[in-house]
């Protein structure tokens, strides 16, 4: 059996000035939020040179297996989110309830004013993402050992789990698909 495990070192490269129509979003997994297609789709249409490096790039997600595809590119697009401090962004891929270090937030609400909170203490906007790695909870176990004792509440078991290395730190997103069959973050920690 092939691992799960795949580590994906990404470089956000600009591509040449010579591009002449912006590109349209980005290759979408299926049964995204209305809310989160439409998000990606003004990110690219804001920022054109760097989604047509995206897609002018290989296939980050080319050695993943199957069922870990969707949750990279949701985790990317999160992450991307976050750095730029795109509440609005960062808040469609949360998931309810959410759980900042192991702290609840029970609604879009409190899921939003805990981004609020976290980006005002954090500067994540001249960060760099060097890697990110998605892997089923289980295997993480295995690798890593369990989960800090801040997460302990959290549902981890069958979940996802993403590890962006940002400027040398590990960020964690706990991703699971909501009733609708998306995949969305439901937890975070750094």
């Amino acid at each position: 059996m092939l691992s799960t495990a795949v580590l994906l070192s990404v470089a956000l490269l600009g591509s040449p000035a010579s591009a002449s129509a912006p590109p349209a979003a980005p290759n979408l997994p299926p049964n995204l939020p209305p809310e989160v297609t439409a998000a990606m789709a003004a990110a690219a249409k804001a920022n054109p040179t760097g989604a047509q490096a995206m897609e002018e790039q290989v296939d980050p997600t080319a050695h993943l297996p199957g069922e870990l595809v969707a949750p990279w590119q949701i985790s990317m697009q999160f992450f991307t989110y976050l750095q730029r401090h795109d509440i609005e962004g960062v808040v469609a891929f949360s998931r309810q309830p959410f759980s900042f270090d192991g702290r609840p937030a029970a609604t879009t609400d409190d899921i939003k004013k805990g981004w609020v909170h976290y980006l005002a203490d954090t500067n994540l906007r001249r960060s760099t993402l060097y890697s990110l790695e998605v892997l089923p909870y289980e295997e993480m176990v295995k690798r890593f050992g369990p989960a800090p004792a801040k997460l302990a509440d959290l549902p981890l078991k069958g979940a996802v789990i993403a590890v962006a290395n940002i400027d040398g730190r590990a960020n964690l997103a706990m991703l699971r698909k909501d009733p609708t069959g998306a995949w969305r973050v439901y937890g975070f920690s750094d």
